[in-house]
């Protein structure tokens, strides 16, 4: 909560220089003119209005339907439930993480807001599993894990059903894990998506790539994030944010949400909390973007 009331503090006092997070050689015309006074100002990303349910089913489709109802037009979508299939679900406990991986050594980010090129330290998976759950650690520590090289976690998990055929190509895989209370920036990726939830609960914000001059992609330091504040909105700095219309979602352990490539999304997650990325690529998945609509433009920035 402290990180928040500081986001908040940096929110209202009103300082006219670069805003954190947006790039150095930013045109000073390209932020600024907001008001304080605009409802959602200093309030987090997800407390923000405009917010439509997630799409979800209590079944996995056929690749018929998926492809047409979601992949086509570029849709996200959670299948309740559908994680409980996988191999590592009830296999992947921190007992098996620690004696399978524990020497090896990972990067670990320090601050659970997270901020693109924030500090990490290195540490054994053996000590980071030991140290996450620490009173004293409460606001630290949260680890992203590459599995992409690893063939025997890779085993664990597979891509469901409708997804497994000759046109759909598998990229890579990530372990995101924490003891809860991380909020990740305003970002997206480049390539499908699906989250696996094998413990724990998230709380997601999913936005259409039409609204990318919205989050202030082009000025952002980093590329493919929104320097928008995903604690505390700074509507002053920002105020385009506000128009911004999104899909709000939750997801909890055994679920699997599907996120279209470049859709934009920030996730926050509470309790013990394990979850991995699935990413692939298929062949026709950019058919759905618009060359001639303006506000798809430079979707990442």
């Amino acid at each position: 909560r402290r990180r928040a009331l500081a986001a908040v503090a940096a929110v209202v006092s009103g300082v006219t220089a670069v805003p954190p997070r947006v790039a150095e050689d930013a045109p000073r015309a390209s932020w600024g003119g907001g008001r304080a006074e605009t409802p959602g100002h200093g309030q987090p990303m997800q407390e923000q209005g405009g917010a439509q349910p997630l799409a979800e089913l209590l079944e996995v489709p056929s690749w018929d339907t998926f492809y047409t109802d979601f992949v086509r037009k570029n849709r996200p979508v959670v299948f309740r439930g559908a994680a409980r299939s996988q191999r590592g679900f009830e296999k992947w406990t921190d007992e098996y993480l620690r004696k399978t991986w524990g020497s090896r050594k990972i990067h670990v980010e320090l601050n659970k807001s997270e901020s693109r090129g924030g500090q990490t330290l290195e540490m054994p998976f053996r000590k980071f599993l030991e140290e996450m759950y620490s009173p004293q650690r409460s606001g630290e520590l949260y680890a992203i894990v590459d599995f992409e090289s690893d063939d025997r976690a890779k085993a664990d998990f597979h891509l469901p059903e409708p997804i497994r055929c000759l046109e759909v190509l598998p990229q890579s895989m990530t372990l995101w894990i924490s003891s809860g209370g991380t909020t990740s920036v305003l970002h997206h990726d480049d390539a499908e998506n699906v989250l696996v939830m094998l413990a724990g609960r998230k709380t997601v914000m999913l936005v259409h790539q039409d609204h990318a001059q919205d989050t202030y992609a082009r000025i952002a330091e980093h590329p493919g994030s929104s320097p928008v504040h995903q604690d505390a909105v700074d509507l002053e700095a920002f105020p385009r944010f506000a128009n911004v219309s999104w899909i709000s979602g939750e997801i909890g352990s055994g679920d699997m949400l599907y996120i279209p490539h470049t859709y934009w999304h920030q996730v926050n997650s509470y309790g013990r909390n394990l979850a991995v990325n699935l990413w692939w690529q298929h062949r026709d998945d950019w058919r759905w973007w618009d060359p001639y609509n303006r506000r798809e433009d430079r979707a990442g920035g």
